[in-house]
């Protein structure tokens, strides 16, 4: 009978057993994958089973064409005792020379106290660093001769940004909360002194962040996306009088002074660069002085500038024009006049877009604007010759003598009137003659429209029937949809009818060469900028803006830009591994993985939480390794520093 016995050792990729015999020395040198341990039942001649322990190879057959199993020795019979203790002994003897085996034995019975951030730092730190945000930060930090490396110190504030937004109080509580040793020698006033050398360099920062960016993602930035919005603020005590300002606050609160932020993105949704501006600066001359700063700080070639209806003005879009800028911008479709409302909103001459469930037609500025003269001259005709009848019957008492004969009269009057008006007629601006007025329709939104006003109609009818005071009107918004009078309030049939012309329309104003699906396409894109600034904002209003200098509110939203930016380029990275992935959905799952540090008299090691959900997705996102569940301090150092270069 052999008796197993473990007499060898474990090298990288090869196990070593020696197998004692009553006569000779049996020796293996085998592979341990291929190697395990089986059961074997044996049938006696008496038809009694016995059940055998065995260790057995499995080798690849060429003949066969697949993988056979070879007994290489049994262990003992399964019932017997000394099998079990026999197995027990070489297991440990094996397990000696398994590191990983050894730290799963220490850390097993040592309970953790506390946990720390893990998994989303490995992330944002990969993408800060192949983004080389720390070397541009670097370069310039070495000009401002601090004694202490404070670029670190910006890295944990933008982390704080995207993982748990707070103060810069609260942020030096948080790192606590954060497996990172470097930021252990950060205090309070490195945070403030990081946030003072950022906005002293911000614009060659910001330059030179955007062509990093610009390289990295291989970014076409032909078309460039700009729009603003407003934070409050919410501090006390001194404050800054030139930014922090009463305006036009997008939250509605009029009570709060507040500030102005305007950024610019591409297509895609990267940020490219931000401004920030007095609180009561309006849209319109915020957007040219940002096109003034693009043209200065980026040296870019032709672009389209895409903006939401606030930036529209005659102002603005001469200028556009005067630097020969092209642009795609959408119009408020209700500050149009009357005319022009009437020629392009009309239900005639839509045509489908080809691959698309949208409906479009175009006027040149030209078209525009004979037709409106056209319009605007037959309503003055048509009112012209209403009064002319009224006066026939003020003079006859009747106007029945004349009906055989109003339609020859009229078709007279017309061609007279038509002749005199079209000696007057303008030949329209010929600087604008560029100008493209593209209208919209969306039949399944216009239904939608439809619908909706009429369920509101019924509301109101409800409302009046059974509410006679009038209060609710104003105070509801109901207003403008109804008439009110000493006697009754009633509805207003003609406003709403006036509504129906806007039902799943928009109007764009263009003077770029790009076909017309091409236009609307660019202009939806810029909805990938609406939802860059809820995030934006979220970044600054979770913890809500205290600083009182204009420097450090300046770089305050600084470094909210720096965590959008970084926020982007992992949606971009994601978005490479699968279409499907949901950036809420990872950073979600992300979260779930901790780290608890445990030390020991002689070794400190970090044992990590598993992987769930999407978590895995973020790691190949990026490409960086996923580190061993428990490892020592050291060479988790070596492994993060190894993948990240």
């Amino acid at each position: 009978m052999r008796v197993p016995f473990f007499l060898g050792q474990i090298s990288t990729c090869h196990v070593y057993i020696i197998i004692l015999d009553k006569t000779r020395i049996i020796s293996y040198n085998i592979i341990a994958m291929s190697i395990y341990v089986r059961t074997k039942t044996c049938k006696n001649k008496d038809g009694t089973k016995r059940d055998y322990l065995c260790l057995v190879e499995s080798e690849w057959d060429p003949k066969k064409k697949c993988c056979v199993q070879r007994n290489i020795c049994n262990i003992g019979r399964l019932d017997d005792k000394g099998t079990r203790i026999t197995a027990e002994n070489l297991s440990k003897n094996l397990a000696k020379y398994s590191e990983k085996q050894e730290l799963l034995d220490v850390a097993k019975d040592i309970d953790p106290v506390s946990s720390k951030v893990y998994g989303e730092l490995l992330i944002y730190r990969k993408l800060w660093e192949e983004l080389k945000f720390a070397g541009i930060l670097k370069k310039y930090f070495k000009k401002s001769k601090k004694e202490v490396d404070i670029t670190e110190a910006i890295f944990a504030m933008v982390c704080n940004r995207l993982i748990e937004p707070s103060s810069k109080r609260g942020t030096n509580e948080w790192k606590k909360d954060v497996y990172s040793p470097e930021w252990d020698k950060y205090e309070l006033h490195n945070f403030y002194r990081g946030m003072d050398f950022l906005i002293d360099h911000k614009e060659l920062i910001e330059k030179d962040i955007f062509n990093r960016v610009k390289d990295l993602f291989n970014l076409k930035v032909n078309v460039i996306m700009f729009d603003t919005t407003s934070v409050s603020y919410y501090g006390k005590g001194k404050r800054s009088e030139e930014l922090l300002m009463h305006g036009y606050p997008k939250n509605k609160r009029f009570d709060l002074k507040q500030i102005v932020i305007g950024i610019i993105m591409d297509k895609s949704g990267m940020p490219l660069g931000h401004e920030v501006w007095e609180g009561n600066k309006s849209d319109k001359p915020a957007f040219k002085e940002v096109i003034d700063k693009i043209k200065e700080k980026y040296e870019i070639g032709k672009v389209i500038l895409v903006s939401d209806r606030g930036m529209v003005s005659e102002e603005n879009i001469k200028y556009l024009e005067e630097n020969n800028y092209e642009y795609i911008l959408g119009v408020k479709m209700r500050q149009l006049g009357r005319m022009k409302r009437r020629v392009l909103l009309s239900d005639k001459g839509f045509e489908k877009l080809s691959n698309s469930a949208l409906k479009a037609k175009e006027f040149t500025e030209k078209e525009l604007y004979e037709k409106v003269w056209e319009l605007s001259n037959d309503m003055l005709l048509q009112k012209q010759f209403s009064v002319m009848l009224t006066s026939v019957q003020s003079l006859y008492g009747s106007i029945n003598p004349f009906i055989s004969k109003i339609d020859v009269i009229k078709a007279e009057f017309y061609g007279k009137t038509k002749r005199l008006h079209k000696i007057a007629k303008p030949s329209g601006d010929d600087k604008n003659n560029k100008r493209r007025w593209i209208v919209c329709l969306n039949e399944i939104v216009s239904a939608e429209d439809k619908q909706k006003r009429e369920y509101f109609q019924q509301i109101l009818e409800n409302k009046i029937e059974f509410n006679t005071a009038k209060e609710w009107i104003v105070k509801n918004g109901y207003k403008k949809y109804v008439i009110i009078d000493e006697m009754s309030i009633r509805l207003n049939q003609d406003k709403l009818i006036e509504e129906e012309i806007y039902d799943g329309k928009w109007v764009l104003i263009s003077n770029s060469s790009l076909l017309i699906s091409e236009v609307i396409e660019g202009y939806k894109d810029l909805a990938k900028i609406e939802r860059h600034f809820r995030d934006l904002k979220s970044h600054l209003e979770v913890g809500p803006l205290f600083h009182h200098t204009d420097k450090r509110i300046k770089a305050h939203v600084f470094i909210c830009f720096l965590a959008l930016q970084l926020k982007a380029a992992f949606t971009s990275r994601l978005k490479e591994v699968s279409e499907d992935l949901s950036y809420s959905e990872v950073l979600r799952d992300l979260a779930r993985i901790k780290v608890v540090e445990l030390i020991l008299p002689n070794l400190r090691l970090l044992k990590r939480t598993d992987f769930q959900g999407l978590a895995h997705f973020a790691f190949k996102a990026v490409k960086l390794q996923i580190p061993p569940k428990v490892i020592s301090i050291q060479k988790f150092e070596n492994h993060v520093s190894t993948s990240i270069l």
